[in-house]
């Protein structure tokens, strides 16, 4: 869950709640750009830590799987 608290944090989320939709729109939209600027907010986020790539790779690989349960209809 720390990926999704960090996404509403501001990015790419914001603080408004979005509907499952106009959250896959935005997770299937994203550019090589926001993948950097999702990373470079991990990487605050877990700063000091001693694991801090492992960290930020198994939240964005919690990220996907969420968003491709969600598109595809499995348990998100």
């Amino acid at each position: 869950m720390r990926l999704m608290e960090a996404l509403e944090e501001g990015y790419p989320y914001g603080s408004e709640v979005k509907t499952p939709e106009e959250q896959l729109n935005r997770f299937f939209s994203l550019t090589p750009a926001d993948w950097d600027q999702l990373a470079a907010k991990l990487q605050l986020r877990y700063r000091g830590q001693p694991n801090i790539e492992e960290l930020i790779r198994a939240d964005i690989q919690e990220y996907v799987t969420r968003m491709s349960r969600l598109a595809y209809g499995g348990k998100a």
